[in-house]
């Protein structure tokens, strides 16, 4: 996925698309040269984390609040072919974080519920699915609340709002 920009001035007119690496330099670019007062006052958050300003700049605030909102306004399907992450970790992630968003279970989700949501999402459950939710529990993306009781960590939060605080910055027009 790359970053689409398009510009005009008088008869110049161009359009390019860049990589997604280049986030923190476009944002860093529209605050140093941009003429509305809303970019200078955030130049300085964009140099010190241009993927979090992203988010703010999309989303409103860039917190989880703000990521659980757009995962709510998707469908499980439509998240994980927007977002595209492949492992069955990363596709629990995405998923558990949905379930979580749209507020039904305030204690944590359960594996019959992921079952649920892969299911809704039109996807095979992972066969082996205890392994891959221990490989997420062990890069610090999932937690245990229970034994049997999960729910996404701060760090499980900030990669997905990453990814869509990219996707969203996409559909920026400059």
């Amino acid at each position: 996925m790359s970053i689409n920009v398009s510009f005009s001035m008088g008869g110049i007119k161009g359009q390019a698309s860049i990589k997604d690496s280049a986030i923190g330099d476009l944002m860093t670019f529209l605050a140093k040269y941009s003429d509305c007062s809303a970019s200078e006052r955030t130049a300085s958050a964009i140099k010190q984390n241009p993927i979090e300003t992203a988010a703010n700049y999309v989303n409103g605030d860039g917190t989880i609040a703000s990521t659980k909102a757009w995962l709510s306004q998707h469908t499980p399907s439509e998240i994980l072919n927007r977002i595209g992450l492949e492992t069955n970790p990363d596709r629990i992630l995405l998923l558990g974080a949905f379930h979580e968003s749209t507020g039904e279970d305030k204690e944590g989700w359960k594996s019959a519920d992921m079952e649920l949501r892969f299911s809704e999402a039109k996807e095979g459950f992972p066969r082996n699915f205890p392994r891959d939710l221990r490989a997420a529990i062990e890069a610090g993306l999932i937690g245990a609340v229970t034994p049997r009781t999960y729910k996404v960590g701060r760090a499980g939060w900030n990669r997905i709002a990453e990814f869509v605080a990219k996707l969203s910055i996409n559909q920026i027009r400059v």
